[in-house]
């Protein structure tokens, strides 16, 4: 899976039909944070684990069928 320069609207179709949770979409975007940061030094705070837990709950609400 090509994530480098994945799209608000592939992600959601990813998400939709099982390719990619939310948890694995907030990953990502760490990732390239991590990976970008260490040139550019932009980034004050990442919450980390917020944006993780939030993915998480999201991840449980979509497994039960909820938006």
């Amino acid at each position: 899976m090509n994530t480098k320069h994945i799209t608000i609207k592939d992600a959601l179709l990813m998400m939709d039909d099982g390719r990619l949770t939310a948890l694995e979409l907030v990953d990502l975007c760490l990732s390239h944070i991590d990976d970008r940061d260490r040139e550019l030094g932009v980034f004050l705070e990442v919450w980390r684990d917020s944006a993780r837990e939030n993915a998480k709950k999201i991840d449980a609400r979509r497994k039960e069928g909820k938006p």
